[in-house]
């Protein structure tokens, strides 16, 4: 899919920076499905963790393509190998973290989608305009990573 000067790609190979040591790429952009889902590719570096967070609007569905990650969804932590996966329900803290000795990558199916366009914007907003940023879209940012 094309797009025209100064447009965010609608799917691809673009990575975007994320969360320190995390980088993503949109793989499907709600733009392209009508709103109704998203799908995210993550590659984290060893230690890289998401602070608490929660979304008012989407459920995240995970799955653990490679590596290894401590999940946290409410009040469960589990350590999580390739193949893992789960549902985070919307409005639940939930966090990751990469326990593994390399990179690890998590595939994130988002319903609905939407909240994937916040990462277009996160590399370029200073780091304390990110709660602001993440409000913005939905997430509440619930304090660091419990894990």
């Amino acid at each position: 899919m094309s797009t025209s000067p100064g447009q965010t790609p609608l799917t691809g190979d673009t990575w975007l920076a994320a969360a320190p040591g995390e980088r993503q790429a949109i793989r499907v952009d709600s733009r392209v499905t009508r709103g109704a889902y998203a799908v995210v590719e993550s590659v984290a570096e060893p230690g890289c963790a998401v602070p608490m967070h929660l979304h008012r609007n989407e459920e995240e569905h995970f799955l653990v393509i490679s590596g290894r990650y401590r999940i946290a969804i409410g009040d469960t932590v589990v350590d999580a190998e390739p193949g893992f996966r789960a549902t985070v329900p919307r409005n639940t803290g939930h966090s990751w973290r990469n326990v593994a000795a390399g990179q690890s990558r998590l595939l994130v199916v988002i319903t609905p989608g939407g909240f994937e366009q916040l990462a277009y914007e996160v590399a370029t907003t200073p780091p304390d305009q990110i709660v602001s940023l993440a409000a913005r879209f939905g997430c509440e940012i619930l304090g660091p990573s419990v894990i």
